[in-house]
């Protein structure tokens, strides 16, 4: 049985994760500058060590409502040799959990919200949502 490595963090009261494989860092949030023409989820760009990253308000990709607190973080994530930002509320740690533990969202036979969605893991009363990076980071809304 593998064991998966997760990064946990809130969006408003909801705790979502991502393979921590797919995470380099977690930042402080600074100031974002907007750039013109951009989806609503794309909140512009910031400049991290030279490098201009471009910022996702992931609340507002997945379509939930944050609770707008001062103390976001930003997720640093790659995919495909390139940067981006996750805005997110809090990074709450990492968490191990075996493969046996992920489950799927079915209702009757159909499984939902696959595209954002990989899985998701029972913590006592708390359900946490493993999100899918791919596919956050398209441009298709």
């Amino acid at each position: 049985m593998d064991q998966i490595i997760l990064v946990s963090f809130m969006i408003g009261e909801n705790e979502y994760a991502l393979d921590i494989s797919e995470v380099q860092e977690v930042v402080k949030y600074q100031e974002v500058t907007p750039l013109p023409k951009v989806p609503d989820f794309i909140l512009g760009v910031i400049n991290l060590r030279g490098k201009i990253i471009p910022i996702i308000d992931l609340g507002k990709r997945i379509g939930i409502e944050d609770k707008k607190e001062n103390s976001k973080k930003i997720i640093i994530v790659k995919k495909n040799n390139e940067l981006y930002g996750l805005l997110v509320d809090k990074v709450k740690g990492v968490l191990k959990v075996s493969e046996n533990e992920i489950e799927e969202i079915k209702y009757g036979d159909v499984k939902l919200s696959e595209k954002y969605i990989k899985g998701l893991i029972r913590r006592g009363d708390d359900i946490i949502i493993i999100l899918n990076l791919d596919n956050i980071l398209t441009p298709e809304i």
